[in-house]
């Protein structure tokens, strides 16, 4: 099904017209410009014929089968992949006591409408939904193009590099920076975790510094009551909290700082 938007309309050289969202289907794009796969490099998604896994320096997504109990196939499912990636809540107290988090605020172009009755996938976004969420990223590759092979940054790196480009954290404001684990974004179809890093700033050599080339509009630092109340209300000033990676990362981070819950109400 195509989606007609009443704004942003493209039209393409066969004159069909599709809606002019954050993004087009990979057709779609050959269509525009028939060298887009080879002008994307790694960033590329290839199929191999031999395994049926499509592959990219974005990760990989495979169909694999699920055995039952007696070891007969059952269903297959697409699985995805993903290269190394941190989520890392940065954080600092005020002089009074108060604890504040790093939020940046992001558009995610591929994050659909909610499903309705006539629409179980859900509708493109037109505008994409904007996001309010802890630090993410990917892990710079060091050596290698492909995610297997390759060698990244460090974890606890990435996860401070990031903090600099994406919430206006300063290399002399950054106090300390700690593991503390892993989680699954979504194990039903997800395979990897992604790694969790708490940041501990001080607040008052913070900058105004974003990643605009991730879409990421602005970074704010706001009281985790603050917080919860956005994520309770869902929607706040137009953007979403409720995003179950971002969340599930504040949620883990709080059960390591009990005493920080006293702060929530």
């Amino acid at each position: 099904m195509i989606y007609i938007f009443k704004k942003n309309i493209r039209t393409l050289k066969n004159g069909r017209r599709i809606a002019m969202k954050k993004w087009i289907s990979l057709p779609d794009a050959l269509e525009m410009d028939p060298q887009f796969q080879k002008k994307s490099g790694a960033s590329a998604w290839v199929i191999n014929e031999k395994t049926g896994e499509i592959n990219s320096r974005w990760g990989k997504v495979a169909v694999q089968v699920q055995l039952k109990n007696d070891g007969n196939l059952d269903f297959g499912r697409g699985v995805y992949y993903e290269p190394p990636n941190i989520n890392a809540v940065v954080y600092g107290f005020e002089a009074d006591g108060t604890c504040k988090v790093g939020i940046t605020i992001q558009e995610r172009p591929f994050a659909n409408n909610p499903p309705d009755i006539d629409n179980p996938y859900g509708t493109p976004a037109d505008s994409p939904i904007k996001f309010g969420q802890p630090v993410m990223g990917f892990l710079k590759k060091i050596i290698g193009d492909g995610a297997a092979a390759s060698i990244f940054e460090s974890t606890i790196g990435g996860a401070t590099r990031e903090a600099l480009e994406e919430v206006g954290a300063t290399a002399e404001g950054i106090l300390e920076v700690k593991p503390f684990g892993e989680h699954y974004p979504n194990p039903t179809f997800c395979a990897t975790t992604s790694r969790l890093i708490e940041i501990k700033i001080d607040l008052k050599k913070v900058t105004g510094q974003t990643d605009k080339e991730e879409l990421i509009y602005k970074a704010e630092y706001i009281s985790l009551k603050e917080l919860f109340c956005r994520i309770g209300k869902k929607v706040h000033d137009g953007v979403n909290y409720n995003a179950a990676v971002a969340n599930n990362t504040f949620f883990m981070w709080l059960a390591k700082h009990p005493e920080l819950l006293s702060q929530l109400t």
